[in-house]
């Protein structure tokens, strides 16, 4: 992702959740993370516009080292079922192998998204419970 991209991909993650903390700074935000070691952002385009987004956080666990986890995967409406959020996936797994993670993962509870990951060779892991402790009102 470029930092020109920041303002597409802001518009692309607000249709994705209202769950933004600070939703007027996002493109800021973005913009930082282009400078970051530890977000990777990655962008689809079409014609010259941003039409999808994903991004790899690696983190350091003691368990597992460093690993991967991969957020906010979203196409643009206009451009689903054409194959973008597959090939997004594959190349953010590309860059995590090349980062030597551990492992990647995800959390989804969007069914048509769960049957990619899957498709993708994610597996689900049993006995797991998402809890959030939130720290800001949206």
């Amino acid at each position: 992702m470029k930092k020109a991209d920041a303002p597409a991909v802001a518009d692309l993650i607000r249709s994705l959740t209202k769950n933004i903390p600070d939703s007027n700074g996002l493109v800021s935000f973005l913009e930082s993370l282009c400078q970051s070691t530890c977000c990777h952002c990655l962008v689809a385009e079409c014609d010259g516009n941003v039409v999808a987004h994903g991004a790899l956080v690696v983190l350091t666990k003691p368990s597992k080292g460093l690993h991967g986890r991969i957020e906010e995967v979203v196409v643009d409406e206009r451009y689903k079922n054409h194959g973008i959020a597959s090939s997004l996936m594959e190349k953010l797994e590309k860059l995590a192998k090349s980062l030597e993670l551990s492992q990647i993962e995800l959390e989804t509870s969007n069914p048509v998204a769960e049957h990619i990951y899957e498709k993708q060779g994610f597996k689900k892991k049993a006995g797991t419970v998402v809890m959030i402790k939130r720290f800001f009102t949206v």
